[in-house]
């Protein structure tokens, strides 16, 4: 019993602090006008490279 008291716990901790996180993210595009999106340069599975390490 005491498992499931201690996972519910985390789960509601976890859940709150999406909840919070998302209400900063949505203030600052509303904020701004515009959504900022990136990936990283050696994150191959979103591109194809050229052959000499650049990707598309």
């Amino acid at each position: 019993m005491k498992k499931h008291i201690l996972a519910l716990s985390v789960a509601l901790l976890a859940a709150g602090a999406v909840h919070a996180q998302s209400n900063d993210t949505l203030a600052k595009i509303k904020a701004s006008g515009s959504i900022t999106q990136g990936v990283r340069e050696s994150s191959g599975a979103l591109a194809y490279t050229l052959g000499n390490g650049v990707y598309t």
